[in-house]
Order: C-alpha cells, then sequence, then structure tokens
C-alpha cells in the first residue's frame, strides 16, 4: 500500500510541475527591405501592419493641428524607420516625414495583439535634438479630436527620455520600464508626457528604425492533468476499500 501511494505522489509531483511558458522578446524592424510591413491605404489616417513571432502589430500616426486637437496623420516607412507625415500647418508642410515636434507634437500609437513591456528602440535617423516621450494604455486611447493632456490622463504609465540617455548608437533601453499594456504611443518630446521644464522645444526630429518588446504569457495548469489527478485519487480511495 505505501508502495503504491508513493507511487502516485512521485507521478503527481511530476505532473503538477507548472508549465514553463517561454517569455520572448520580439525585435521589430521596420526598414521595409528587411520586413515585411503592410499600408492599409496611402492617406492620412492610414494604418502600417507587420507580424513578427505570431504577433500582429498595428501603427498610426498622430499629431496636433493649427487648432490644437489631435488629427491623424500619415505613416509610411523607410530604410531609416517609420515616418509620420503632417498635414499643412499655418499653410506650409513645415516638418517633413519626421517624427517631431516642430509646431505640433508628433506620436505613433502601436497597438499590439497581446500586453507587452517595451524594453528599447533605435532610431534610424536624427535631425537636431532626439527628446522623445512614451506612454502606455490598458485600452486604446482616445486621440482623434483630443488634447495631448488628456491623452496623457488616460494613460497608465508616461515618461520622457532625454536624448542623453540614448547611446552613440541611438539605441534607448527601457531596462527599468515594467509596465505591460497592449497600446503604447511613442514620439517626439512631449511635455504632456514628463519630462524637464529646461528641455528644448520643437527641435525634435527621429526616424524610429526598430522597437524591442517583451512578451511573457501567463502560465496555467492543464486541464488533463487535473482530471489525471482526480483519476488516482479515485484509484487510492478504491485500494483503500479493498
Amino acid at each position: 500500500m505505501n508502495k503504491f501511494l508513493n507511487t502516485v505522489a512521485l507521478i503527481c509531483s511530476v505532473t503538477f510541475v507548472p508549465a514553463q511558458v517561454n517569455a520572448a522578446d520580439t525585435v521589430w524592424n521596420f526598414n521595409p527591405y528587411k520586413s515585411k510591413l503592410s499600408l492599409n491605404n496611402q492617406g492620412y489616417g492610414n494604418e502600417l501592419t507587420t507580424t513578427q513571432n505570431k504577433q500582429t502589430l498595428n501603427i498610426t500616426a498622430w499629431s496636433g493641428t493649427d487648432y490644437g486637437a489631435i488629427a491623424g496623420s500619415k505613416i509610411s516607412a523607410n530604410e531609416a524607420g517609420l515616418l509620420n507625415y503632417n498635414k499643412i500647418q499655418k499653410g506650409y508642410s513645415k516638418d517633413s516625414h519626421y517624427i517631431d515636434n516642430a509646431y505640433s507634437n508628433d506620436m505613433l500609437l502601436f497597438s499590439f495583439d497581446d500586453s507587452v513591456s517595451v524594453s528599447g528602440l533605435s532610431l534610424g535617423y536624427t535631425h537636431n535634438d532626439h527628446d522623445l516621450s512614451v506612454a502606455a494604455f490598458h485600452s486604446i486611447p482616445l486621440l482623434s479630436g483630443n488634447t495631448w493632456a488628456n491623452v496623457a490622463s488616460q494613460a497608465i504609465f508616461t515618461k520622457s527620455f532625454s536624448n542623453t540617455e540614448f547611446s552613440n548608437s541611438n539605441t534607448l533601453s527601457f531596462s527599468n520600464v515594467a509596465t505591460e499594456a497592449k497600446y503604447w504611443l511613442i514620439g517626439a518630446y512631449n511635455s504632456n508626457f514628463g519630462g524637464n521644464s529646461i528641455w528644448s522645444k520643437e527641435n525634435d526630429y527621429m526616424k524610429l528604425l526598430t522597437l524591442t518588446t517583451h512578451y511573457a504569457p501567463s502560465a496555467s495548469v492543464p486541464a488533463p492533468a487535473s482530471a489525471f489527478l482526480f483519476a488516482l485519487l479515485g484509484l487510492v480511495a478504491l485500494r483503500r476499500r479493498h
């Protein structure tokens, strides 16, 4: 009897060791010559989609306007990374295709299938300065017609990074950011998302080349293992009867 119970205990101990679900880092490369990037159209308010490691990422571009409200911009990409084309402001197309804060703040919204943490990024090209702001959201933020201050109030995390925090290769590590979210805003320095009041404004220009995310799915005990335990307990009870 003792031998049987010891065998049951051994089997249960093996069966109920939680399965190790592999956490994965994904490096999203936005160079269209190195990754498959799909645009749903070429107009303002368009969307760029890419897939890696069985995860899908949708990206849209946003910017402030002459009347203060946020509006959809046009997203695109070249060998230096993601671009943000604003609508004409004050009668001129002043800031071209950079993600910048000239005359208005440009930001990109990254929408993931699952909650991820952002662990780093790299810039493929910069001009002048390149201070940067980041925000995370559990649910998709209301952007169109809103203000950046109101958008920031919806966030579960906000932080701004000085250009001095980048490495010589224009790479930024977010090793101290543990937040997980499905929606992330990343763009040129925007004081609504934190930062230092002495940081310069209206001169941050960049193209976002890569984004590194970390996905750690939660582990759960498989249902078949639970059923197997009940079957073993039934055998124990039956053995005791006899």
